[in-house]
């Protein structure tokens, strides 16, 4: 799979930003150690000047990293099924070796990472001291890491793909008869108890955001609490009136065309979800440090959230609606 242009132009990617993101830590480990904020000595106007250039490159390979994640869900659910037989979706590309899944969870679980190193940049470039310079250098280690065991996996799984083997794909995620605990139409406990969750999840948070501000760690609680309840019921039950097949329950196929790239959207919605209430949390802690006021930023991830839930919510009911009201 080496020679796939797009396999290639992931790796290359994943390569300049590891060597970026190496020269960036060595940078980082001699600011945090020797940075003098009260000082005027040329090392610290040295130190000032390398700062400035290394948030700037770690910034970019954060944001590459970040849109990297949709390129690589791109490859995998549209690119590859077409190389590896018996792929239809990601759902068999993915599974064709034992390092496809690993890898799409260490990219997603890098993202929140990536997303506080970057406000916290933020907030550091927008005072003229630098008040928590050498603080969010120490983000880069993790960040490091994170990027260097998605390189890994990247490679492992690119690596050990067989063109020649068959993935089981859709023999995973589809049946001829749904078991127990696959369709509420079919009377499954569990689909019933998670739509309940669901919705009532949904407007804990929604009551959460609008009340709860001195304490944002709750909303963040609730966030944690919602989203493993909103992908089960979208992967159990709401994707079924998305696809108006019963038995299919595959998350990959909302990603394409002909369904209106609706996966980007909704699991975009929930990424940008768990980003701002974590930002909310987190802001708190470091308030002291900064001269200038931010609530409006902070307003403006609560409105976010409230959207994104809103918005996560009102999609999926509405498919469920529309085929319960015009279908049925």
């Amino acid at each position: 799979m080496f020679a796939d242009h797009w396999v290639i132009a992931l790796l290359i990617g994943q390569v300049c930003s590891i060597f970026l993101l190496t020269i960036a830590l060595f940078i980082s480990i001699r600011t945090i150690y020797r940075w003098e904020p009260d000082s005027s000595s040329e090392l610290q106007i040295n130190l000032e000047r390398q700062t400035y250039l290394t948030s700037t490159v770690i910034r970019y390979v954060l944001i590459f990293q970040i849109i990297s994640l949709f390129v690589f869900i791109f490859t995998v659910n549209n690119h590859l099924p077409g190389l590896i037989r018996g792929a239809m979706c990601a759902s068999g590309t993915l599974t064709v070796n034992s390092y496809g899944y690993p890898l799409l969870y260490v990219k997603i679980s890098a993202i929140p990472f990536y997303a506080i190193y970057l406000f916290m940049d933020y907030l550091d470039q927008s005072e003229a001291q630098y008040p928590i310079t050498p603080q969010k250098f120490w983000l880069v280690f993790p960040v490091f890491i994170l990027l260097l065991t998605d390189f890994i996996f990247t490679l492992l799984y690119f690596g050990h793909i067989d063109p020649q083997v068959i993935a089981t794909c859709c023999s995973i995620s589809f049946s001829a008869t749904p078991s127990w605990n696959d369709s509420i139409l079919s009377g499954g406990q569990w689909i019933g108890i998670s739509l309940i969750l669901f919705y009532v999840m949904a407007a804990c948070l929604i009551v959460g955001l609008f009340l709860i501000k001195k304490y944002p760690v709750i909303n963040l609680i609730l966030t944690f609490l919602f989203i493993p309840v909103s992908v089960y019921s979208l992967k159990y039950h709401f994707v079924k009136f998305i696809y108006e097949l019963p038995t299919h329950n595959c998350l990959f196929d909302i990603f394409w065309a002909q369904y209106y790239y609706i996966g980007y959207l909704l699991f975009g919605s929930l990424l940008i979800l768990l980003i701002s209430t974590l930002l909310m949390t987190i802001f708190p802690l470091i308030q002291s440090r900064l001269q200038k006021n931010h609530d409006r930023l902070i307003k403006q991830f609560r409105y976010t959230a409230l959207f994104c839930t809103f918005l996560f919510v009102m999609i999926n009911s509405a498919y469920w609606l529309y085929w319960l009201i015009f279908r049925l």
